[in-house]
């Protein structure tokens, strides 16, 4: 068995060679958001977010919470201010709107599509069963930072 071998790559270097090949690797956010002034059931929810960059993920982030894309969305602001810009843009006003309660990043998502997705649960250990689900690293990353690293 001479001929055969093994490559051990880094995680780095296959997001190098998938950047190379013209795809972004994906990254992973966690949202608590509270909603104020919307008829729903729920003022709060849970939101992950898959998109290869922030400001893509603060665009998917702002499409879910608002009705429509409002004109004044500026990608290249939101990729450079992040969760900041979409509170102070588009957060509280006087038909409602959304504040970031929580948030979590660097988190290593499962999928390699973009998607938005949101979970209600109350129950800690079921949310943790549901985001590793999503997230190779949820438990990890919510361990290190109880509170929140954005």
């Amino acid at each position: 068995m001479k001929h055969l071998r093994t490559f051990e790559s880094s995680e780095e270097d296959l997001a190098k060679d998938l950047e190379t090949l013209g795809m972004e690797t994906m990254k992973g956010w966690l949202l608590a958001v509270q909603k104020y002034g919307y008829d729903e059931i729920f003022n709060w929810e849970y939101i992950t977010i898959i998109a290869p960059n922030l400001g893509r993920a603060v665009q998917l982030f702002i499409e879910h919470i608002l009705p429509e894309i409002p004109d004044d969305f500026d990608i290249g602001e939101a990729q450079e201010r992040g969760w900041g810009y979409a509170e102070d843009q588009f957060g509280i006003n006087e038909e409602g709107g959304f504040e970031i309660l929580q948030g979590w990043q660097d988190l290593k998502p499962r999928s390699t599509k973009e998607e938005l997705d949101t979970f209600f649960e109350s129950n800690p250990i079921m949310a943790i069963r549901d985001l590793e689900k999503v997230f190779l690293n949820a438990s990890q990353v919510l361990a290190n930072n109880p509170i929140g690293n954005i």
